[in-house]
């Protein structure tokens, strides 16, 4: 994780009650699977979630890139596959094109900060 990241996720964790999500993990699961909360299928989803994450441990400010880690997937990455599986599904010999922005270039931030990493964004200035 950058040192940008734990700024912006520091200040988060101060405004979320973590043991409240820890005991009730069912809350972090994509609204859009359409699970009753409380179910048998929910609780064993969200189960497989905490421990996918984060093993054993609780979910707590020594946790915090497990959580970014999850909240990524959960905000980003499960749409994103999901877009692209729907795609896949309805459309007939049409290629659907996937990229990575790649391009290495020095850092507009690192003229602001010590920030080593490419950050989020930087790609929109192309």
């Amino acid at each position: 994780m950058s040192y940008i990241d734990c700024l912006y996720v520091a200040d988060f964790f101060k405004k979320i009650e973590l043991t409240k999500i820890d005991q009730d993990f069912q809350c972090i699961i994509p609204w859009d699977l359409c699970l009753e909360l409380g179910t048998e299928k929910s609780r064993a989803i969200a189960e497989k979630l905490k421990k996918f994450y984060f093993g054993d441990k609780p979910l707590s400010k020594e946790t915090l890139e497990q959580f970014v880690n999850l909240e990524s997937d959960l905000l980003f990455n499960y749409s994103f596959y999901k877009t692209v599986k729907l795609q896949l599904e309805h459309t007939d010999d049409v290629p659907i094109y996937i990229y990575e922005f790649d391009y290495k270039r020095p850092s507009l931030f690192k003229l602001f900060s010590e920030v080593t990493e490419k950050l989020p964004g930087e790609e929109l200035y192309y």
